[in-house]
């Protein structure tokens, strides 16, 4: 039998005399004589000598095996992205078994995650962050199906919330210079190394002085994400000038050392000390056209394109492994598609114009003629003008002429 404990059933009864008592996890009645009968079938097979089928853990037991598989096999990053997204997890779905979890029940998850405040800001949590929790429970499930074959994903079925657009874009180069002349200090120096380097955020603010090679003018880049985004990128003058400057100074050999140690990392300055000043400059003089630190990065691919970088070299630059990837950093500038349509058109222009010449060269392909003599001597030649080969507008009928030639 089961019975209310508090919030959740218990289970008694008793086996060849033995008596076995416990908690269900269960609030729901149904659910809990499920997990009675699946128990007294476990003792009722031990006792008899058959073996028990592999037990289905709780999503909460299970969470921390998928995190310890991500922690071994993928970057600390990611490892961090999705600790937070199974801690959601965990809270809404607390002692659910894997196989309970319908994809009503995840499309419930997904209303209560979007109904959650921010914790560092106004309002609730975006729709992006809703999505990136929806996918870490996604992945959870997809290593379950290899560990336990026969669990269905229910997340495969489940819609994903639209995201907007955002903010992404890439900086013109007076957009650059306005900001550099009015940010200051650590700042100003992540700017341009960003603009003249593409590193992602953090890789930039972990730089030690022996990553950064000044004889051989290039910087190395430690990565964060996968083994390709290891890197070696050659280094412009003002990014020389700003590393030599703050290796210099630095104590530690980092350069952007931490001012204030916290527990979260000792060593080194996190992108969240520069947002303040970044976005109090945003604010003032970017507020119509607002952009975030991560578009630096978008700024410097978009540069070496313009400049005439082949994408299987701005791949490497930038430390992907697709070049796929690559393009979505790309952001062609306005003028820039205006002169791709007037070469286009410049080019149909003179094929048009080359195509016609040749024609008019052959007098036999702008008419054709019919030849007829007659007993008293006199010829008829009928020429039929043909139609320009490129018309503005559909030919209403060709015109015809003949004209009377007397023999001699």
């Amino acid at each position: 039998m089961v019975y209310l404990r508090g919030k959740v059933y218990w289970y008694e009864f008793r086996v060849f005399g033995r008596r076995y008592r416990g908690s269900t996890k269960r609030r729901n009645k149904q659910a809990a004589l499920s997990v009675e009968s699946v128990t007294r079938t476990k003792l009722l097979n031990a006792a008899q000598g058959v073996p028990n089928p592999v037990s289905i853990p709780t999503v909460g037991e299970f969470s921390d095996t998928f995190l310890a598989s991500v922690k071994v096999n993928l970057s600390n990053s990611t490892h961090t992205l999705h600790k937070v997204n199974v801690d959601c997890i965990k809270k809404y779905f607390k002692g659910r078994l894997l196989t309970e979890v319908s994809p009503g029940d995840v499309e419930q998850f997904k209303m209560w995650r979007a109904g959650q405040d921010r914790k560092n800001g106004e309002g609730k949590v975006t729709p992006a962050t809703v999505n990136r929790c929806l996918t870490t429970l996604k992945k959870m499930y997809h290593f379950a199906d290899m560990m336990y074959p026969g669990i269905r994903n229910p997340v495969k079925h489940v819609k994903f919330l639209p995201e907007p657009s955002g903010r992404i874009r890439a900086l013109t180069l007076e957009e650059v210079e306005k900001y550099l002349s009015h940010a200051k200090g650590d700042l100003k120096d992540f700017a341009i190394l960003a603009t003249e380097t593409g590193g992602r955020p953090m890789e930039l603010l972990a730089l030690h002085a022996k990553d950064v090679h000044l004889q051989e003018r290039f910087v190395s880049l430690p990565g964060t994400k996968t083994q390709k985004a290891k890197r070696d990128i050659p280094l412009m003058r003002d990014a020389s000038e700003v590393l030599e400057r703050r290796i210099a100074k630095s104590k530690t050999g980092y350069i952007f050392p931490a001012r204030r140690p916290k527990t979260k990392n000792q060593d080194v300055m996190h992108e969240s000390c520069l947002r303040k000043g970044h976005d109090a400059i945003v604010e003032k003089y970017f507020k119509d056209v607002p952009f975030v630190l991560y578009d630096f990065r978008h700024t410097f691919a978009t540069r070496c394109v313009q400049a005439g970088c082949e994408l299987s070299v701005l791949k490497g630059l930038m430390g992907h492994t697709s070049i796929l990837t690559t393009a979505h950093y790309i952001h062609p500038a306005r003028q820039q598609r205006v002169d791709a349509m007037d070469k286009l058109e410049s080019y149909v222009q003179l094929s048009r114009e080359a195509a016609e010449i040749e024609y008019e060269e052959d007098e036999g392909a702008l008419y054709g003629e019919t030849i007829t003599e007659f007993e008293d001597g006199t010829t008829f030649i009928e020429r039929h003008e043909r139609p320009p080969r490129f018309p503005p507008q559909e030919a209403e009928g060709s015109e015809r002429r003949q004209t009377g030639i007397p023999s001699k």
